[in-house]
């Protein structure tokens, strides 16, 4: 429950912004939504290996590592890579 108004403030706020938004993109916002979510997760993720007796310096390792994978699939899916080269 404490992480109720935090979610409800972040909708709202979004939504507020969204209407100024001149080049408005629900993808986009669904993808940063999405991303702030899976953020907190990562983070809760992390915070209880610690408190479980793992390495912080391990975990931190174990998320970049996952997120690399993660992003780079992404970029070659939509084509994006192309452009690093």
């Amino acid at each position: 429950m404490k992480c109720l108004w935090p979610t409800i403030l972040f909708v709202v706020g979004t939504a507020l912004m969204s209407y100024y938004d001149l080049q408005f993109s629900a993808l986009g916002y669904l993808f940063g939504g999405m991303s702030c979510v899976l953020q907190s997760v990562s983070f809760e993720l992390g915070k209880r290996l610690v408190n479980h007796g793992k390495d912080l310096w391990s975990v931190l390792l174990i998320n970049a590592l996952a997120s690399t994978v993660i992003q780079v699939l992404f970029m070659a899916a939509t084509g994006e890579a192309q452009s690093l080269f």
